[in-house]
């Protein structure tokens, strides 16, 4: 027990540095270009490229050539599992340059398509066209780095595929400072292509260490890649929800504000997920991997139990984070963001995005661990049943509540989408395998939310305490928001102690 949770501790510590200077990123993005046309039409050309490589080879790639590479370590040895590697990753490329090359050809079509409210503004959509067209080939880039981690993954090697982003976000970070006003916008997307180049760059030294064979080649009939297309097929369709669902609420937003709406939805996305994906990630790179082998071992007892306890984490870690988001939102856009071009009325649309999207964090972790439960026992088929249950959800309510509530409309549609998908998943996980325990996780949840009610009583009164001095700047602001956060933990803390959490007492043995 020890290790998995130093493993999942320093993954966590390392993913954080990488989001935190990714927020960093963004903050100096937002103070160059605000809401305005340009910053619009940049996070509307660099979605789409992530996004297309979310629905076509993202989760394809992690959770269908992961599972398959650990079985052919496990029955078939290395050499076999690496020969099987070059064929996947051969495949990889070779959809990802097409893929890549039809997105260059058509980006005026794919921009007027996905965020049609740009078709008023000429000049808006004439740069996101040609911003799209540099944006593209990162696909490729991203395709064999994704592959790479997982292999690295595999091998037990997590932190440096944890910390291959902050190469990117360091480049674009300085890009922003030094270059920015000889070739503007057009020079964020080309660093951000190049950051992506040096990510996979990063890779290639610690898999040389471990005597990895960079064999790429091309075997579509191969046994292991058939097993990867019977396990990728549901994958594809059922990693479309989070994609499918940004682009669908950015065309509905191109629509919304003189289409701000477009950058202030990006830009708390981007920040609530910070925070959700740096918790999920940590722990999905740890149990897919260990789950795969203990399924081909046939330890059905021991992956309920891993799964479960994933499952309670991210409870406990994302209840205290979702009430900060929601009671701190305007502060929290303020000493972020506003500055420079970010105004007030900016700060206003992306506050009132984060309230929404908030709500749905816990969902989306759990839905996380869930989708790579099921993916390491090789039944795909059921997170791509539940992406569709998710995705009607999210079209039904943005396009009505888009109508009554705006932006907020569009976050809180995603929220309830991820929400009702991470429930079903976790009614199919215990159809699946009766040791998974409902039971534990209510208990879990109950003892964690009467926790987190206590410690949001005890911030806002400790914040209405201090806010009288009425003091101005950032860093006033971000020490009022330090000292309320630490009276948080130690409050939610103090209450789940109280409450005899069984998981505060699993991790402090596994500490001892």
């Amino acid at each position: 027990m020890k290790k998995p949770i130093k493993t999942v501790g320093s993954i966590f510590i390392i993913i954080m540095i990488s989001k935190l200077l990714g927020q960093y990123r963004e903050s100096v993005f937002a103070s160059l270009y605000g809401t305005g046309s340009e910053s619009a039409a940049y996070m509307a050309a660099s979605q789409i490229p992530l996004n297309f490589f979310d629905i076509i080879l993202g989760m394809a790639i992690v959770s269908a050539f992961v599972p398959v590479f650990n079985e052919y370590r496990e029955l078939k040895g290395e050499g076999e599992a690496n020969t099987f590697a070059g064929k996947f990753i051969g495949a990889v490329f070779l959809i990802s340059f097409i893929v890549s090359v039809l997105g260059v050809v058509f980006s005026s079509t794919l921009i007027h398509i996905i965020v049609g409210g740009f078709a008023d503004d000429i000049d808006t959509a004439k740069l996101a066209s040609t911003l799209l067209k540099i944006l593209f080939p990162s696909m490729m880039f991203t395709a064999i780095a994704y592959c790479y981690a997982g292999i690295l993954q595999s091998y037990g090697e997590f932190k440096i595929p944890a910390a291959m982003s902050i190469v990117s976000n360091a480049v674009a970070i300085i890009y922003m400072f030094f270059l920015n006003s000889r070739f503007g916008i057009i020079g964020v997307a080309v660093s951000m292509l190049a950051g992506w180049i040096l990510q996979l760059a990063i890779l290639v030294i610690p898999l040389a260490k471990r005597h990895y064979k960079f064999n790429i080649s091309l075997d579509f009939r191969d046994e292991g890649m058939k097993k990867v297309y019977k396990l990728a097929l549901p994958i594809f369709l059922s990693s479309w929800v989070q994609p499918f669902n940004v682009m669908f609420n950015l065309h509905l937003a191109s629509f919304l504000n003189d289409g701000q709406a477009v950058s202030a939805l990006s830009y708390a996305n981007r920040l609530y997920l910070i925070i959700a994906s740096v918790f999920t990630t940590s722990v999905t790179n740890v149990i897919l991997p260990e789950l795969s082998r203990l399924f081909v071992q046939g330890e059905k007892k021991e992956c309920a139990f891993i799964t479960q306890n994933s499952v309670k984490a991210a409870i406990l870690f994302l209840l205290p984070v979702t009430m900060l988001f929601v009671v701190f939102r305007v502060p929290i856009i303020e000493i972020i963001y506003q500055r420079g071009a970010f105004d007030s009325n900016s700060t206003y649309l992306t506050s009132t995005a984060l309230l929404y999207y908030s709500f749905g964090m816990l969902g989306y972790g759990i839905q996380e661990v869930m989708n790579k439960s099921f993916y390491s026992m090789q039944k795909s088929k059921i997170p791509m049943r539940t992406a569709f249950l998710t995705i009607a959800v999210n079209v039904v309510l943005s396009f009505v509540l888009s109508k009554f509530m705006g932006i907020g409309g569009l976050a809180l549609a995603a929220s309830v989408a991820a929400t009702a998908g991470g429930i079903v998943l976790m009614i199919f996980m215990k159809k699946e395998n009766c040791l998974f325990s409902f039971k534990n996780i209510i208990i879990c949840f109950v003892k964690g939310f009467i926790a987190v009610i206590a410690s949001a009583i005890a911030t806002v009164f400790v914040y209405n305490l201090i806010a009288f001095l009425s003091l101005k700047g950032i860093l006033w602001k971000l020490g009022v928001l330090g000292i309320c956060g630490i009276v948080c933990v130690v409050v939610y803390v103090a209450v789940l102690v109280l409450l005899k959490t069984e998981e505060l007492m699993h991790l402090r043995r596994g500490n001892n």
